[in-house]
């Protein structure tokens, strides 16, 4: 996993380099932590966790684009007003030909509604977060724990640092 950029202006420079690289599959992702456990989701047929989002559709902006995967996945409404810009990450893309890169701008964001598996999504899972700074939220180590093998709510991300 490759740290591109944290913060708002540079996650923004970041997005914008990975418009212009064509090999990446560009994603959004919503980072969701509570009491040091992150939210991962299962897609039905796969094995793989990852962090609840995806691709933009159209000339969609990421707050629309998030806004609507969120609901899609999780049954919640995000308030695109509490959107924080949180990193972009890079990384080869699980299931995918070797060379075949994810780039994932991250963002947090509050919500209504009750998280709930729905259309794709066959399971949700909170992963304990271990070996990270107090000020865990705003750690990219966090994002370390994005993609995840079936290992259930046993996963333990733990910091490099």
């Amino acid at each position: 996993l490759r740290v591109l950029a944290t913060g708002r202006g540079s996650a923004l420079r970041a997005r914008m380099a990975a418009q212009k690289a064509s090999s990446f599959i560009d994603k959004l992702a919503l980072i969701l932590v509570r009491d040091r456990k992150q939210l991962v989701v299962r897609t039905a047929g796969k094995s793989a966790f990852f962090t609840p989002g995806g691709k933009r559709e159209g000339a969609e902006t990421d707050a629309q684009a998030l806004v609507r995967e969120c609901k899609e996945e999780l049954d919640v409404d995000v308030a695109a007003e509490t959107m924080e810009p949180y990193g972009v990450f890079q990384a080869q893309a699980f299931g995918k030909p070797e060379g075949t890169m994810v780039r994932m701008t991250c963002y947090t964001a509050e919500y209504t509604g009750t998280l709930t598996a729905s259309s794709e999504i066959e399971e949700l899972v909170r992963v304990r977060v271990s070996g990270l700074a107090p000020a865990f939220t705003s750690q990219p180590e966090l994002t370390r724990a994005c993609v995840l093998r079936s290992a259930g709510s046993r996963v333990t991300a733990r910091s490099q640092t």
